[in-house]
């Protein structure tokens, strides 16, 4: 150890935690009154720069780790001084550090109590934050949450309106919706929804879809790197378009035989089997007639935006709008198809465009 530090009083331990680190804080605080009646700053305002080494010093040691201190070897505490005359201001700079014996590092005690307020402070915004994201994500999880009662009632509700409305109709399909049921955009339309080939196999099952998702479904696909938010969030977005019982069947089917991705096979696996049940069913049915033709224009226009957007971008989502132009039981209006993208080859380059 240099001479320059044999008169700086010594301790034993660090007077802040090895792991202290403020460089979050931007700022130092410095105590502006304690600072302007302090002997040391009434020393340096009286010897030329060493105002200024004294303020390159603290300013240095507040952003190391440990926070307050810096290495005992002169030639840096001249570097980071920054002043002309080194000698002259020695004295003055050394002035309330103390020497460590555990580490072998120069700590300022005055700097280190302004260290131990700044990491309660860290800690303190910390423990608010994360009680504030738990809060959120706990009434997200309630309100989006897949087994829920009001999911469950609503239903119950509209299975019960479907099947009245088949008995009026005279018909037998008990997926038929009523024609007083709102789509996504809240506008009257007739549905119907698709079946699905894993539906007779998930009704073997101990129909309790939902409870099954929330309890091994959901963790599982979390711990397949997805994370429990983005899991929840799959699981909910499927559900908007099958049956809690079909999406349990194609998740333990991803369960025996692993994927690299199971997010992305289990999503394609139930868009292609609903994409199946709609071009299926819309090869037997012809356009009701009495559906109003605002209607019609506006699904038109929605599949003359898709279909410009897929042209010219190349994005297609295949969760929303089922198989691509060009592929099995494609949903896309075959006049607009052959409008917008043109014949058989041009859609071809853009498949072979996306698979590249």
């Amino acid at each position: 150890m240099s001479n320059i530090f044999d008169d700086l009083p010594r301790v034993k331990k660090r007077p802040v935690p090895a792991s202290a680190d403020v460089t979050t804080f931007d700022y130092m605080p410095l105590g502006c009154q304690q600072l302007k009646d302090s002997d040391t700053w009434l020393k340096a305002t009286r010897t030329p720069f060493a105002a200024a080494a004294c303020l390159n010093i603290w300013m240095h040691c507040w952003h190391q780790v440990p926070a307050g201190s810096i290495a005992a070897d002169e030639d840096i505490l001249i570097g980071r001084a920054g002043v002309p005359d080194w000698e002259a201001v020695r004295e003055i700079v050394l002035r309330g550090f103390v020497y460590c014996e555990e580490d072998g590092r120069l700590y300022h005690l005055r700097l280190c109590d302004r260290v131990l307020e700044a990491v309660e402070k860290q800690k303190s915004r910390s423990k608010r934050g994360k009680a504030g994201a738990e809060a959120r994500w706990s009434e997200k999880r309630s309100r989006k949450s897949p087994v829920s009662d009001e999911k469950q009632t609503t239903n119950q509700e509209m299975q019960q309106a479907q099947n009245k409305q088949c008995s009026s109709n005279g018909k037998d399909d008990a997926n038929a919706m009523p024609k007083n049921a709102k789509g996504r955009e809240g506008n009257r339309r007739e549905y119907i929804s698709p079946p699905t080939p894993l539906a007779d196999e998930a009704a073997a099952t101990d129909g309790d879809g939902g409870g099954w998702l929330n309890a091994e479904g959901i963790p599982w696909l979390a711990s397949t790197g997805l994370g429990e938010a983005r899991a929840r969030s799959n699981v909910n977005l499927w559900l908007e378009s099958h049956p809690p019982d079909v999406i349990e069947d194609t998740i333990r089917k991803a369960m025996v035989s692993p994927k690299d991705n199971p997010s992305a096979w289990i999503g394609k696996v139930l868009t292609s089997a609903a994409a199946d049940g709609y071009r299926k069913i819309r090869a037997e049915q012809k356009p009701h007639s009495d559906d109003p033709p605002e209607m019609l224009d506006r699904d038109r226009s929605k599949w003359e935006a898709v279909l410009l957007n897929y042209r010219d971008r190349g994005f297609w989502s295949e969760m929303l709008n089922g198989p691509k132009p060009g592929e099995p039981y494609c949903n896309a209006p075959n006049d607009l198809v052959a409008e917008i993208i043109g014949d058989k080859a041009k859609v071809k380059k853009l498949l072979e465009r996306e698979d590249a």
